[in-house]
């Protein structure tokens, strides 16, 4: 309680003190108060309750002011409440722990995925740098919780081939005399968009594709029924 009590005197005068002299200020506070014993006055529990709930709808006003959709600010809400139910304390007093703990628990008990932790690690992110920038508390308890790894997928870049149209035509040649409908098929492909020059593949206009297109259909189903047969 005596540590509750030194950060609410701390957080109040972090606005017209400087950080030397709220150092001081702790120093002093810890000297005289640590030897006491502090109670809590009954209401205090419904006090700390409103004033979540009136910090809350004021972060999400500044959040809709900034463009949020309904859809994202029903999302933080659900998020911050269930969070704020689960710590049963102000705002002011939630530290780093508090919160690495909350969502270690919360991806224990629903086994949810990490990319869901670091939405909700920055929906947190999000409502205490606001609260911290509104001089509601001392500094942001997010800011020692690092983004959450996740699984990355590894993206091959696509290779570019430049053939010469004699070997573009000794493939075909090779792919015609297989017995294989794919592989007649793929020769068709090739005939009929790679163009008869010696710089590559090119872009081909969107009529010039249709028409290959069609091409490689009949040639395919012309191959398809000779090698049936």
């Amino acid at each position: 309680m005596v540590d509750t009590l030194i950060l609410e005197i701390k957080q109040d005068m972090a606005t017209v003190l400087t950080n030397g002299q709220l150092e001081h200020l702790n120093n002093v506070l810890v000297h005289y108060l640590y030897n006491l014993e502090i109670r809590k006055k009954d209401g205090v529990t419904e006090e700390k309750e409103e004033q979540n709930e009136g910090l809350l709808k004021n972060f999400l006003s500044a959040k809709h002011v900034e463009g949020c959709s309904k859809k994202s600010l029903k999302y933080y809400s659900a998020t911050i409440k269930n969070m704020l139910n689960k710590m049963d304390k102000s705002v002011k007093h939630i530290t780093t722990n508090d919160l690495r703990e909350y969502l270690d628990k919360y991806q224990r008990d629903g086994n949810t995925s990490k990319v869901t932790i670091d939405n909700i690690r920055r929906i947190f992110s999000s409502f205490f740098s606001w609260l911290e920038e509104e001089d509601h508390i001392l500094k942001s308890p997010v800011r020692r919780i690092h983004k959450v790894k996740t699984g990355t997928v590894q993206k091959w870049p696509v290779p570019v081939l430049h053939y010469s149209s004699d070997s573009v035509s000794v493939a075909c040649v090779s792919w015609e005399g297989s017995s294989s409908v794919s592989a007649v098929s793929d020769a068709a492909l090739f005939r009929c968009t790679y163009p008869r020059s010696d710089t590559g593949f090119k872009s081909l206009s969107r009529s010039k594709s249709s028409s290959s297109i069609s091409s490689v259909q009949s040639y395919s189903e012309t191959a398809s029924l000779s090698l049936q047969k």
